[in-house]
């Protein structure tokens, strides 16, 4: 299980809108470009993408796109 924020930044001014567009088509709008992931599971790998926008023009910065992985140890088992 993996428990972590990921943060994705542009300057603007006005200050910049984020949206970060998981890989099923789900998003989410942020103010401050953090993609918080809370605690995942080993189904739970995506490929996100986050857009930042000034909202004082047309001006949209280059799109991040990310892979998460989710790594899991195996414990409690013999063998």
């Amino acid at each position: 299980m993996l428990s972590d924020d990921i943060t994705y930044s542009a300057i603007c001014n006005p200050a910049c809108t984020y949206t970060w567009t998981k890989s099923g088509g789900a998003t989410v709008d942020t103010t401050n470009g953090v993609l918080s992931l809370g605690t995942l599971q080993r189904g739970e790998a995506d490929n996100s993408t986050c857009i930042a926008r000034n909202p004082g023009s047309s001006v949209t910065t280059t799109s991040k796109h990310i892979g998460i992985l989710v790594r899991c140890k195996l414990s409690g088992y013999l063998f």
